[in-house]
């Protein structure tokens, strides 16, 4: 396990953003199925097919803006 995501403080946005997530989880899984996706305001900003990928994307194109990483999973069909 990573320590350095153990005290991490969620904003408002992130957990704006974990709720958009969880209620469009089965629709990212269609249109992202195992990639890392960036996410900020409720909207993918970039993919990428791994997490140091993504950030070098997401680097290019926010700066020092925040934003919200997840993984998306495959579809099970």
């Amino acid at each position: 396990m990573r320590d350095d995501y153990e005290d991490v403080d969620e904003t408002e946005e992130d957990l704006r953003n974990n709720d958009w997530f969880e209620k469009n989880y089965i629709g990212l899984m269609m249109e992202h199925p195992k990639e890392w996706i960036a996410v900020i305001n409720c909207e993918v900003i970039a993919t990428g097919t791994t997490q140091s990928e993504l950030e070098e994307n997401m680097e290019k194109i926010v700066k020092d803006r925040e934003y919200s990483i997840y993984f998306v999973p495959g579809t099970p069909f």
